[in-house]
């Protein structure tokens, strides 16, 4: 359970587990909202906007289906470019998209003129009548931003989404924080940028969407005793002879160190890897096991076999009001 007075959220939506469709003709345009700020407790009357994506609705083939919005998966690049102009122009519409290229680290980008300048941009106008200008700012794992004119957008298939919010500056950085980026303190790198740009602790809001959690996230026992070691026992815990990790509550134990009041954190109560609604990187490992096992029998190759290990991601959008 999170530490007392975090504020926990659930979907409210109850759709049951369900097929996925590759076609957005019979979906409900709305099923491409996993999670808004429109729904939160903490974000919903701040200065900011954020959507969390479902993997519905979109363009995408399987294994991709549908709604997959990364570039460096091995889906078509149009169906992506199609799944991100789709989000864009139906929520944050005249704006611009900023990513940057997720290497699983604790670097925060900043885009300011240094790099927003420089970055590679690009602008298509679709024949839906979407149209797409996008940012890619580098390599890193974080952005932050203070244009109104910008949506900065992060990717996941299990890591956390994080947002982190300054409601007096209007400022936000959104990270990537996987377990490696947890582990060197990507939120803590993400909460002393916004400290830089003239921000307080008390006035500061975080939102952790959703991601896998201690039920799914299973780790070998090297990588537990060493976690246990590095941060503490009570981040790991042991059942039927296995080690499951809670990068959730590490998240929260340093909001606490650095000092972000409890009521301010927001932490959506979903399972990435439980959800069939979400991309999830462990479940599509998970369910390739039996494929691997046939082309074993078929003594196919050892690369063929990694291939079949393919997911899209979801994302987190987040843009200045």
């Amino acid at each position: 359970m999170p530490p007392q007075n975090v504020v926990t959220t659930k979907t409210t939506q109850k759709t049951p587990k369900q097929k996925i469709s590759h076609s957005d003709k019979a979906s409900n345009s709305d099923e491409s909202v996993f999670f808004s700020s429109k729904q939160s407790a903490v974000f919903r009357d701040c200065g900011i906007d954020f959507v969390l994506t479902s993997r519905l609705c979109g363009v995408s083939t399987p294994p991709y289906h549908s709604l997959n919005l990364a570039y460096h998966t091995r889906d078509n690049p149009a169906n992506v470019t199609h799944n991100r102009a789709k989000i864009l122009s139906t929520y944050f519409p005249q704006k611009t998209l900023i990513f940057c290229n997720q290497i699983h680290s604790s670097v925060i980008l900043a885009c300011d003129e240094s790099n927003y300048g420089k970055a590679t941009k690009s602008a298509q106008n679709l024949q839906n009548q979407h149209s797409l200008q996008e940012c890619n700012l580098g390599q890193g794992d974080g952005i932050f931003c203070t244009h109104k004119n910008l949506v900065a957008l992060i990717l996941v298939a299990d890591c956390n989404p994080v947002l982190i919010f300054d409601c007096v500056n209007g400022a936000f950085v959104a990270l990537h924080a996987g377990r490696a980026g947890v582990c060197t303190h990507i939120l803590t790198n993400g909460i002393n940028a916004l400290l830089a740009n003239g921000a307080k602790t008390q006035n500061l809001r975080v939102f952790i969407g959703a991601s896998i959690r201690k039920c799914c996230y299973e780790v070998g026992e090297d990588l537990a005793i060493q976690i246990q070691k590095d941060f503490g026992k009570k981040y790991i815990e042991k059942r039927s002879g296995k080690y499951f990790l809670d990068l959730i509550l590490m998240l929260l134990d340093e909001c606490d160190r650095v000092g972000i009041l409890r009521e301010n954190v927001e932490v959506l109560e979903v399972c990435s890897c439980c959800e069939d609604r979400l991309f999830s990187y462990r479940r599509a490992y998970k369910e390739s096991r039996w494929q691997k096992a046939q082309i074993r029998s078929q003594k196919t190759s050892e690369s063929c076999e990694k291939n079949l290990i393919q997911t899209g991601r979801f994302g987190l959008f987040v843009s200045l009001r």
